[in-house]
């Protein structure tokens, strides 16, 4: 018994770690490729499936009875699936394990998933400006308000009309930063900002400036011809930015009709 000696255990890998890890050198690469950056290939062709079939993270982990945190995981590159998973996850996201290992996502898929993201970021852009839009409205509004005698309330005016003006230059204030966090977001996710976002972009500050100047003016000596002379000017202004934006959207509207492959701006 002493003279018995057991062979050596060979240390099995799962076939998805040898089959990623060799990968590098299929392709031709010198020397094997890192788990770390093949983690993050696998990570990023199932967030791209994923995303291409519309499943969430939450989804995708109830069908394959994982944790949502897993999923996660393996998109964030944080480790590999299970390869007693392989199947299900190749199925669930409509490939072959093939595809899955080797990380390669056909460029149709690719086109399709920026497709989504572009869709999803133009649609959180466009809250983005209703709510500006409507905070900026409602400031004007209500800081022209206080121009307005109210002779049944006139011993109180003052009173309300400093409540007003505080009311107003907060909504003012808070729609602006709506706006400019959702364009610069907007310009982060989409990398580019086309002529209609510019001219959005001063719109909303020429809009943004109608009840601030127009109360500070106000304030000044002869503050009312100043004050409405600006106001108007401003309006003018915040029209006709809008007006181009709008005859903008229509012709590149007409552009994408006549030729749907070419969209440039």
């Amino acid at each position: 018994m002493d003279n018995f000696h057991r062979p050596p255990v060979a240390k099995i890998r799962p076939f998805c770690y040898n089959k990623v890890v060799n990968k590098g050198k299929e392709s031709g690469n010198h020397g094997p490729r890192t788990a770390d950056m093949d983690a993050k290939e696998i990570g990023r062709t199932i967030s791209t499936h994923r995303k291409a079939l519309g499943l969430t993270q939450m989804q995708l982990a109830a069908q394959l009875q994982v944790s949502n945190r897993t999923v996660s995981k393996w998109e964030n590159g944080d480790g590999f699936p299970d390869i007693s998973l392989l199947p299900g996850l190749a199925a669930a996201l409509d490939i072959t394990i093939d595809e899955l290992l080797t990380g390669e996502v056909p460029a149709q898929i690719q086109q399709s998933v920026s497709a989504a993201e572009a869709r999803r970021a133009q649609g959180r852009y466009q809250v983005a400006k209703i709510v500006a839009g409507a905070l900026l409205v409602a400031g004007s509004v209500i800081g022209l308000i206080t121009e307005v005698r109210l002779f049944w309330v006139k011993p109180f005016y003052m009173f309300i009309e400093i409540y007003l003006l505080v009311l107003a230059f907060v909504l003012v204030v808070v729609g602006a930063m709506v706006f400019l966090i959702g364009l610069v977001r907007y310009r982060t996710e989409m990398q580019h900002l086309n002529t209609a976002n510019r001219i959005e972009a001063l719109a909303a500050l020429a809009g943004a400036g109608l009840f601030p100047l127009f109360t500070v003016l106000r304030f000044l000596h002869a503050y009312t011809r100043p004050g409405m002379a600006v106001f108007i000017v401003l309006l003018a202004v915040a029209v006709g930015l809008w007006v181009w934006r709008l005859a903008v959207d229509c012709k590149k509207l007409q552009a994408e009709k006549s030729h749907p492959i070419a969209e440039k701006d």
